[in-house]
């Protein structure tokens, strides 16, 4: 009896305590270099040179060596016993060897990174070359005989396992979206109550908002379940934020061990052992599986998660979250000291755009490439320039030696470098905004994609052998962009996300999804969210609601967007009946004639009927399958156009189509007019009367006069 009851006890313990119900198993991972994002590197020149990087998610611990194998092939003139390759792995050597006989087939070469270099976001590869085609001394450094290309099939073989430390509210946006999920998904669920109302809307609103503004480019799709609907594969492979009350949220309870605030009744306990009822933020690992987190934003009532949904809308307020857990109360009052955002007085540094200093090595003519995005809704104007700060290596050929700058392959300017300039060195070149703000064919991009051409030679003598490395030329992180700008016209979807986030938000957003909605409805707005945080370069003010929460009167000042199939959405046909008919759609079927198919929707801007300058976006589909389709493209393509329009059909494959471009008047804000004195002072009344009688004498003489003259001939 005694046995049984050990046995039942241990079967308890392995299957009902949640922390030990998924046990933690990895298994070898190989990838080429083209999964990371890799292509073929090509060394070229005696001296040839190249570089792969390999990304690595953030939810990785490699605790043993990394497995290269390299594949390449060589030009059929280099000799095999001379040439060598040697490979740095985050600036340490790692492996080096001699051309295999018959190069010009593909040959490979295995090499192992050991774990102390597999730290940090990636692993940077670098292959030095010294790439001879005979033993003279006196041989060319620059002959076109002199390549060597490691092909992107080489692969790459490790064992990750999860990592284990302790999360961190410092690190929240890194635990909760995994950056680099190149070779897996790790989704990120919202957990709402059953029936959340506007309140738990808006905070997960806000949270889907603030993700997407730190996340960046690292995004992927949230999903939406409830408490009820959750199921144990999606507890133990997702990064879950639930949020709730104790009294509306049972994941709670559920978790309650985990928890680093321990739940008490309707409260959490703080670190001095008092139950508060206040606003709490918690990070933890997951129950169901270390390797996973999740966030939980609670408090004792409405008001208190309301309270700390208001911490994600604030950027001093999310900056200051530390620890494992934080109530909204003990946030620090003193303002945390954040880098400037950029496009603060028409100035972005590159730095501030996320760039980093860049050095290029090498003799010869090579390209660099930056991606940079211009604020919501700018339109560049007269004055605007690009200012580089740069310095270069004293051998270089002054002569031979230049930087050529293209924004999107307009070229705005060539400056020669060279002269020695070891401090560094500033050269600006001003923009053909015309150009830049729109192309050939009516396009308004509104990424910037600068490429640099880099000509970097050395004079060379007779039987001198020049490293490549001592020519160099470094374009700082301190360049920036100064631009004067106006706003482009509205409505125009080629502008969104304009006006909706902006550097200068003026007015609420409110995201309007049906009646009570369905989770996959939700999951539009909490993705829309996010897409408006990514690219907001202001705190704006967001909202999330029901549309029977929606009215003229308490929405007039609001911008608004609405979500939904025509038969769950009343706002559609409300709205649509106030905005005037679109040319070519003016029967009673009106927009919605456009749509050809199920896997077919229309998006609509156009001034709001509510409110003066105020914008509202319509997402018109008669299914659910249309709909995803027309938010599909708002999240994977940002704006959804580059071409002005204001209705954009939307069809299988994120295909866009602009069906008109709106002559409406633009909700642009208004100049407030200013009474300004005249230059002159106006005349006195009998001035301006006898001026006008005596003007009127004189062409009633000149008409009499006229006819006497005619009468005489």
């Amino acid at each position: 009896m005694k046995r049984q009851f050990l046995i039942l006890l241990i079967f308890v313990i392995l299957f009902t305590h949640p922390q030990l119900t998924r046990a933690q198993s990895s298994e070898p991972l190989t990838a080429t270099f083209a999964d990371f994002g890799n292509n073929e590197i090509t060394l070229r020149g005696m001296f040839g040179y190249g570089s792969a990087w390999i990304p690595l998610q953030s939810n990785w611990h490699i605790n043993q060596p990394m497995q290269v194998t390299l594949r390449y092939i060589a030009s059929p003139l280099l000799h095999p016993f001379r040439t060598t390759v040697t490979v740095l792995a985050n600036g340490q050597e790692v492996a080096s060897f001699r051309l295999a006989e018959n190069s010009s087939l593909e040959q490979t070469q295995t090499f192992t990174i050991p774990p102390n270099l597999l730290r940090g976001d990636g692993v940077s590869l670098q292959f030095n070359g010294f790439l001879r085609l005979t033993d003279a001394e006196c041989e060319e450094t620059n002959n076109p005989g002199q390549w060597l290309t490691i092909l992107d099939s080489s692969t790459i073989t490790f064992l990750p396992e999860p990592v284990t430390n302790m999360p961190d509210l410092a690190e929240l946006d890194r635990e909760i979206v995994v950056r680099n999920q190149v070779l897996g998904n790790v989704p990120v669920i919202f957990v709402l109550p059953d029936a959340p109302d506007q309140n738990v809307l808006t905070v997960a609103g806000k949270i889907a908002a603030r993700l997407g503004r730190e996340s960046g480019s690292h995004l992927m799709p949230f999903a939406v379940e409830t408490a009820d609907s959750l199921t144990m594969t999606q507890r133990e492979s997702a990064n879950l934020v639930v949020i709730g009350t104790p009294a509306t949220q049972p994941l709670i309870a559920e978790m309650a061990a985990a928890l680093p605030a321990r739940l008490v009744q309707d409260g959490f306990v703080t670190a001095d052992n008092r139950l508060s009822h206040d606003g709490v933020i918690q990070l933890f690992a997951s129950p169901w599986n270390s390797g996973r987190r999740v966030l939980l934003v609670s408090g004792g009532d409405e008001d208190a998660l309301m309270q700390a949904g208001e911490v994600f809308a604030d950027d001093e307020a999310f900056q200051a979250l530390h620890g494992r857990y934080q109530f909204v109360r003990e946030l620090p009052e003193t303002a945390v000291v954040t880098p400037p955002p950029p496009w603060q007085n028409n100035i972005a540094t590159f730095a501030q755009l996320g760039d980093r200093d860049r050095t290029i090595e090498g003799t010869g003519i090579f390209e660099e490439y930056y991606f940079f995005r211009r604020p919501p809704g700018w339109i560049f104007d007269n004055g605007s320039r690009l200012t580089l700060h740069i310095a270069t290596s004293p051998a270089l050929r002054p002569q031979d030696s230049y930087i050529a700058a293209f924004i999107n392959d307009i070229h705005i300017g060539t400056v020669r470098v060279g002269e020695g300039v070891e401090t560094g060195d500033v050269v600006s070149f001003d923009l053909p905004v015309a150009l830049i703000n729109e192309t050939a064919s009516g396009a308004r991009p509104q990424t910037l994609v600068l490429r640099l051409v880099v000509a970097s030679f050395m004079a060379e003598t007779l039987c001198e052998q020049t490293h490549p490395q001592a020519a160099w030329i470094r374009v700082y992180a301190d360049s920036f962009f100064e631009v004067p700008h106006v706003y482009m016209g509205l409505p125009d979807l080629a502008a969104f996300p304009y006006p909706f986030v902006s550097d200068k938000p003026e007015a609420p957003v409110s995201l309007v999804v049906p009646p009570a909605p369905t989770v996959a409805e939700i999951a539009q707005a909490l993705n829309l969210a996010a897409v408006l945080g990514r690219y907001a370069p202001a705190e704006f003010e967001l909202v999330v609601e029901t549309a029977d929460t929606v009215t003229p009167t308490s929405h007039s000042q609001h911008h608004l967007i609405i979500l939904g199939t025509r038969n769950r959405q009343p706002l559609i046909d409300e709205l649509l009946t106030e905005l005037s008919d679109v040319p070519g759609f003016q029967e009673d079927d009106g927009l919605y004639q456009a749509l050809t198919g199920d896997n077919t929707a229309v998006l609509r801007e156009a001034p709001s009927p509510w409110g003066n300058d105020r914008v509202i976006l319509l997402v018109l589909a008669r299914t659910e399958n249309g709909a995803q389709l027309a938010l599909d493209l708002l999240y994977n393509r940002t704006p959804p156009t580059e071409h002005p329009g204001s209705v954009l059909l939307v069809e299988d494959g994120l295909r866009a189509q602009i069906l008109y471009r709106s002559v409406e008047i633009s909700p642009s804000p208004r100049m407030n007019e200013v009474a300004r004195e005249p230059v002159v002072s106006p005349p006195p009344p009998w001035v301006v009367i006898t001026g006008v009688l005596v003007l009127t004498t004189l062409i009633v003489l000149g008409i009499v006069y006229w006819y006497t003259r005619r009468g005489l001939e």
